[in-house]
């Protein structure tokens, strides 16, 4: 974002907490001050992204009343036009990123029981796929 940018939507979002502030007072907020905010807030963000993006359609359809909700919805939808420094997307097909295939997840192993000579039962584990293999025991002989 440009530096002049920048330094207006910092404005416009003082501006819009100026009016919030309003509220706690005893004057109340200011209809004029409210509809001034909310007029420059919807040019600015018709000149920066236009009519159809998503921050001015939430703007616009949301803060049209002097309501502190609206005020805070108001200040908030700046502050994520603030906030957002994701890349615009790419022109065409060719320059987006391939999508990564997530790998499979792996297969726990395979439990097999077996049992002994002596009639004792064994559990051994092999890996998914692989040929179950015979556990050897050597003995020694006393």
């Amino acid at each position: 974002m440009l530096t002049d940018t920048n330094n207006e939507l910092n404005a416009l979002i003082a501006m819009g907490k100026g009016v919030r502030d309003m509220f706690g007072t005893a004057k109340g907020v200011s209809k004029e001050a409210f509809k001034e905010w909310r007029a420059c807030s919807r040019q600015f963000l018709i000149e920066e992204f236009g009519q159809d993006n998503l921050f001015f359609q939430d703007f616009a359809n949301k803060v049209n009343k002097a309501t502190l909700v609206a005020c805070n919805i108001g200040i908030g939808i700046l502050l994520a036009v603030k906030r957002a420094d994701a890349p615009p997307a790419p022109a065409t097909e060719e320059e987006k990123e391939p999508v990564k295939e997530a790998a499979p997840p792996e297969q726990p192993p395979v439990v097999a029981k077996k049992t002994s000579k002596r009639g004792r039962s064994v559990a051994t584990t092999q890996k998914p796929g692989a040929k179950l293999k015979k556990k050897r025991r050597h003995i020694k002989k006393r």
